[in-house]
């Protein structure tokens, strides 16, 4: 769970005029738990086994979920969703959290993305730690505060810069996707990078005109 949450939390927002975006959205199913995240332009999706008695979708406060969670000591985790609460239990402790309805929280929108990139998970970490740092942080300029990747067939480009400083990193790899032409965020690049993941397993970036998946 406390996985799960982890990579879902980092999309939740921190500073919204929306509530629902401060939330983590829990749904309950067949195959698990599925946790979602969003700060209204990005999406985060985790999924963690579960022993599931009533499928249903809820979202509570992605903060306090996140400091409760990460809190407990390993052992079993017990939730329940009883009218506008959701109750979490472990051991002999018990925490009560506002719950929200889950159809209010933004639906991950529908890409077809038109070009792809497979990549290593070590090999884009790796590249991504070589520009991360010269991303700006300045929200005025929206386009700085992302890492260009740009790939002709033959070298993977990706590129960062705040206007004092640039970080170029190239990828010489034939066949490993189409021609790509794009801005990724560095706050979707930071979750990327987090994923549990081992050096040699592959990660497929979609990219459509206006998002990657």
């Amino acid at each position: 769970l406390a996985g799960a949450l982890g990579i879902a939390a980092q999309a939740s927002s921190v500073r919204t005029s929306l509530p629902i975006l401060s939330s983590i959205r829990i749904e309950a199913g067949d195959s698990g738990l599925t946790l979602l995240g969003c700060d209204g332009e990005m999406w985060a999706r985790s999924s963690c086994p579960a022993n599931v008695e009533d499928a249903g979708v809820v979202c509570v406060s992605q903060k306090l979920l996140s400091d409760i969670v990460n809190a407990l000591p390993d052992g079993e985790v017990d939730m329940s969703h009883e009218g506008t609460q959701l109750y979490l239990r472990h051991g002999h402790s018990e925490w009560k959290m506002m719950a929200y309805p889950g159809d209010d929280f933004p639906e991950i929108p529908a890409t077809q993305p038109a070009s792809h990139l497979n990549l290593s998970a070590g090999q884009l970490r790796r590249a991504i730690n070589a520009v991360a740092y010269a991303v700006s942080d300045d929200t005025s300029r929206p386009v700085l505060t992302g890492v260009l990747f740009t790939y002709d067939g033959e070298v993977l480009t990706m590129v960062a810069t705040d206007t004092h400083r640039m970080a170029v990193n190239k990828i010489v790899k034939s066949g490993i996707g189409s021609s790509v032409t794009a801005i990724v965020p560095e706050k979707a690049l930071r979750i990327i990078r987090s994923l549990d993941l081992q050096d040699d397993e592959e990660v497929s970036l979609g990219f459509d005109e206006a998002r990657v998946s």
